[in-house]
């Protein structure tokens, strides 16, 4: 192998390594996304609390509680 393989080989390497890391961040963060969706689905259908007890128990905006009650 000459050297402009080795490199050429080696810039691939980093970027799959690059892409996977990207792409776990991307499924962690999707992760995120659907558990606060589920715990405020949980919340909106097995309390009585309002949607700003419900954005501050969850950790989310109030417009994330209401796009979440126009789904149910």
């Amino acid at each position: 192998m000459g050297i402009e393989e080795f490199v050429i080989n080696r810039a691939e390497r980093i970027g799959e390594i690059r892409g996977e890391k990207r792409g776990e961040k991307i499924g962690e963060k999707r992760a995120e996304q659907i558990q606060g969706f589920n715990f405020v689905k949980a919340l909106l259908k097995e309390t009585d609390f309002n949607d700003e007890k419900i954005a501050m128990l969850a950790s989310v905006k109030l417009e994330f509680v209401d796009e979440v009650r126009k789904k149910l």
